[in-house]
This record gives C-alpha cells, structure tokens and sequence, in this order.
C-alpha cells in the first residue's frame, strides 16, 4: 500500500474490503473511495470526497491505495 500519512492532504484513491458482504463473483465485496486524504494514523484513512463529506476506512481493510493527480475540469465552450 503506497500511502501513509506523508500524503495527507494530497488526492487519493482506496479500494477496501466492505466487511461482511460478497461481491458479484462470489469473493469479498469491496469499494474505492477517491479524494483528498485528511487523515491517516489510529487505524484509519479519512478521505474528503468531493462533495465534502468525509469517509473513514480502517487500515486494516485496505486493498490497495494509491495518489492521484488532481481532479481534470472540463473546459467551458
């Protein structure tokens, strides 16, 4: 997993495991979360998703997790 806490503040996507549920192909169900990481440490990830909420997921479930270049805009016509 290449994030730690040096990326706080920085653009981010995390795959998790959703504990619990089975996934279309009969293995662990899992979710991605994109945005700025606001925390990392205790146990848990908090990522800031566009819309401002916040999303926490234990480290313990992480799949995989990596930084992402900032959000594209789509050019006004």
């Amino acid at each position: 997993m290449p994030i730690d806490d040096s990326q706080i503040g920085h653009r981010v996507v995390i795959r998790s495991l959703v504990r619990g549920e089975t996934g279309p192909s009969g293995g662990p169900l899992m979710t991605d979360v994109i945005g700025f990481l606001r925390e990392y440490g205790d146990g848990v990830a908090v990522v800031e998703r566009r819309d401002g909420t916040l999303t926490t997921v234990a480290i313990d479930d992480i799949v995989a997790a990596k930084p992402v270049p900032p959000e594209r805009r789509p050019r006004s016509r």
